[in-house]
């Protein structure tokens, strides 16, 4: 291991760095399942935040999404597995998908030409594919998939004109759909799923007036969870109804005799039920609830308590149970709040402050916390006269379960993000690392992170902030507890760093120098360089779409060309020549790194024409080539040190 190594002036000033924004991913080729193949300003806020007995945000980062000359307005939000963010939202009739590139929004339109749409819901499933809907300038059901970025949609004609529709995806990927519509009764709630050759649509409710605003959520064994409210004639009620067995069962969960509306689900990570909703009345009642179903019975809490109201709830639920809810404050202005169960009891704090006449989209979710923990929300506001969407995110986890801090459990931190800690909570574990031998007895705090697929990065962890003697190190998750430093990264100064750092897990480590304890502020600072490889007839794309291979071939009366990709899993493929039927060369290439820090390239061919194999790594550009001269057997290549930017 080649370590750059300077312990630091213990009198030396801090080191500083820049807070860049966070940089995402490109989002994956989306897909609508089993139906049909389917420049932003750059503005950002840091909004200090001073609740009492909020447990976990300090300051949202604030960002616009959309700088148009026509308002923007009814954003909802998905975060993709790896990262990548994606927000849909309604401009001049017209459907938008929006995603984040290296801090840059930039915005495609989704509804075809000719049509328009409204009321935008959005998913992301496990391997990053997007599915959308909306409602069309037909009243109808648009349910919507991109491939390569272009979007494809289909028509879905529900009772005799939808209004809204909420949408989860199962654990197939294929689309759950809750949808408002018009009939001859009034206004009643539907459920839309694929079925065979096109949808199966369910009525779920019949009443004589007016069943609105349905929200879905899935539990961990596929069953359906839907909140929504009815108009009883007398005031507006909140039902809950649930399809665990193969039957809708619905409950009426409040019943008094003021309205209540606009319900949001979400289920936790033991399948709890929570519902926020929220509620008219008199100023010491009316605000933003919660209720959650305890072992059968519902209780209810108000999550807005001492703001005096609050509108358009959008409910989170996170692995410990803790329930995560940003609404909109009509009083004062339009602003938007964010409240949390997370540090024992219920506390809310202004989300954005810079900016005015907030609001949030009544359809669907304008709200998500991604798998590090960091909250996500995206609403509407009036910047120059005009309505546009605003993206805002946590600069901390919120989350309770992110961790506790050790190399079993560590807490989590992002790329571009900053986190705030004392190593006088935590425990010691390590007391020496390998590429520094210092005495680091004090106790320390471990933090993961993630390298995504398709992507190399300069990583730097820093601190500042520090009344004590602390450093920094980037280890790797297998020789956490030995203190086994990342091969090639650096310690000085407060800083870590290390350059070409290829897809994985990591973790970042906050020690004590010779016993010392301190307050810190750490930043994960990444400059990351992406690429993908697109298939094609003669190209094959394999490990992630990282890898480029191409064969190209000469026979002995001088035909020559490149052979025909046949992809068979995502790390292997072969090539046919002549004939579809006829095999000429296998090809595989796998990610040796927990062995050797490497990818490996392994090819097998059944001819004796001439062959030239290459294997590009998109990412660097680096190149191997495998040759098997003309007439001879091809002999079979096992490099196990083909490319080595790997982590």
């Amino acid at each position: 291991m080649s370590t750059a190594v300077t312990h630091h002036n213990r009198s030396a000033s801090l080191h500083q760095p820049a807070f860049p924004g966070r940089p995402d991913t490109t989002p994956r080729r989306g897909l609508l399942p089993r139906l049909m193949r389917l420049g932003a300003l750059a503005v950002v806020w840091l909004v200090p935040l001073a609740p009492s007995g909020l447990a976990h945000a300090t300051t949202f980062t604030v960002q616009a999404v959309t700088a148009t000359g026509s308002d923007s307005e009814a954003p909802v939000i998905a975060v993709a597995p790896a990262g990548g963010m994606h927000v849909a939202y309604e401009r001049d009739s017209n459907i938008y998908h929006a995603t984040r590139v290296s801090g840059v929004w930039s915005s495609v339109k989704v509804n075809p030409a000719g049509t328009t749409g409204h009321s935008p819901s959005l998913a992301v499933n496990a391997a990053g594919e997007l599915t959308m809907v909306y409602i069309d300038g037909d009243a109808r059901v648009r349910v919507a998939g991109s491939t390569d970025g272009a979007w494809s949609t289909m028509p879905v004609t529900v009772g005799s004109g939808a209004l809204s529709a909420s949408l989860v995806l199962d654990a197939e990927g294929d689309p759950q759909i809750v949808v408002e519509a018009a009939n001859a009764t009034g206004v009643q709630i539907f459920h839309l799923a694929p079925g065979t050759g096109g949808w199966d649509v369910t009525q779920l409710t019949s009443t004589s007036l007016e069943d609105r605003v349905p929200s879905i959520a899935i539990d961990s064994s596929g069953g359906l969870h839907i909140a929504y409210r009815e108009n009883d004639g007398d005031d507006t009620e909140i039902w809950y109804a649930a399809n665990t067995s193969g039957t809708w069962v619905k409950t009426r969960l409040t019943d008094d005799i003021v309205d209540e509306d606009l319900p949001s689900i979400a289920l936790d990570s033991l399948d709890v039920v929570h519902i926020a909703y929220e509620r008219s009345g008199s100023s010491g009642t009316a605000g933003v609830y919660v209720a959650s179903r305890i072992s059968g019975s519902w209780q209810h809490v108000n999550a807005s308590a001492g703001l005096n109201g609050g509108s358009r709830p959008a409910a989170v639920a996170d692995p410990d149970g803790h329930v995560h809810v940003v609404f909109q404050l009509l009083s004062g202005g339009d602003q938007i709040h964010y409240a949390t169960d997370a540090g024992g009891s219920w506390s809310s704090i202004e989300l954005s402050p810079t900016t005015s006449d907030e609001h949030l989209s009544w359809v669907d979710r304008p709200f998500t916390i991604d798998r590090d923990g960091f909250a996500h929300v995206v609403f509407q506001a009036v910047t120059g006269g005009i309505e546009q969407v605003y993206h805002a995110q946590s600069d901390t986890v919120v989350t309770g379960g992110a961790g506790d801090g050790t190399c079993d459990r560590p807490l989590q931190i992002a790329c571009g993000q900053r986190v705030n800690g004392d190593t006088a909570a935590f425990s010691s574990n390590i007391d020496s690392y390998s590429c520094t031998g210092w005495d680091e007895s004090g106790p320390e705090a471990i933090y993961g992170f993630t390298i995504p697929q398709g992507s190399i990065s300069n990583v730097v962890a820093s601190l500042d902030g520090l009344s004590g003697d602390l450093d920094v190190y980037l280890i790797g998750a297998n020789g956490c507890a030995s203190g086994q430093c990342l091969p090639d990264s650096s310690v000085s100064n407060n800083v870590a760093s290390v350059s070409g750092l290829g897809p994985g897990s990591y973790l970042v480590s906050v020690d004590g120098y010779q016993g010392a304890t301190s307050p810190y502020r750490l930043t994960l600072q990444c400059t990351t360089t992406t690429g993908s490889c697109t298939p094609n007839q003669t190209t094959m794309c394999l490990n992630g779409s990282r890898f480029r291979v191409t064969a190209h071939y000469r026979t002995q009366t001088g035909e020559s060309g490149y052979g025909r990709a046949v992809p068979m899993t995502g790390d292997t493929g072969y090539f046919w020549f002549f004939d579809e039927s006829n095999v000429e060369l296998v090809v595989k290439v796998l990610r040796g790194c927990g062995v050797n820090g490497k990818y490996w390239v392994f090819a097998a061919g059944l001819t004796n024409v001439e062959v030239t194999l290459t294997v590009e790594d998109v990412i660097t550009q680096q190149q191997r080539t495998y040759t098997n001269e003309l007439g001879a057997s091809f002999l079979p290549v096992q490099d196990t040190s083909a490319f080595d930017i790997c982590g």
